[in-house]
């Protein structure tokens, strides 16, 4: 193993037969420069591969609907730094250039209350949501003694997809 950044990978042009990430760019200001990266470590040929999730895509079943999308649009955009990393994935990929390009979604889902408040960093989004007068203490409130009852009756669902993208350099 050696350890280094995406955005200069320390190999020579063309040293891998493929190279590949996971929820990488959701973290990444530059996502174009960490696959320009990759491509550029990649060999004629050879495969790339970049699976990231769409938090956008973050839907969660609850009769407050606006503010369960209030809090994912804070947490897509302003908690993390590239919330929309799965969905911009493809257009990357046609920007370098890249061949065969074949595009996957997979849909990830949670049942678990706690669970998905630990996932989607809820500590830090609702920080942002009150100081930011997003979301206010009393719905705050309501969402989440409506998500603890369906947790505690067994039916607390939410879903996001994960897009996974290769392309051929």
């Amino acid at each position: 193993h050696q350890v280094g950044s995406v955005l200069s990978i320390p190999f020579a042009d063309g040293e891998f037969n493929s190279c590949r990430s996971e929820r990488l760019f959701q973290h990444l200001q530059d996502p174009a420069r960490a696959l320009a990266e990759m491509v550029r470590v990649t060999a004629p040929g050879g495969w790339v591969v970049n699976l990231d999730t769409d938090w956008g895509s973050m839907s969660i079943d609850c009769e407050y609907v606006d503010v369960s999308r209030r809090y994912n649009r804070i947490f897509a955009e302003n908690v993390l730094t590239n919330g929309y990393a799965g969905r911009q994935l493809y257009r990357l990929y046609r920007q370098q250039g890249m061949r065969s390009i074949t595009v996957e979604v997979f849909p990830t889902y949670f049942t678990s209350y706690a669970l998905a408040r630990m996932v989607a960093l809820q500590d830090r989004t609702e920080k942002y949501a009150f100081e930011n007068n997003q979301v206010t203490p009393e719905e705050a409130d309501q969402w989440h003694k409506a998500l603890q009852l369906a947790d505690e009756a067994g039916t607390f669902f939410a879903s996001a997809s994960m897009i996974m993208v290769a392309g051929q350099k």
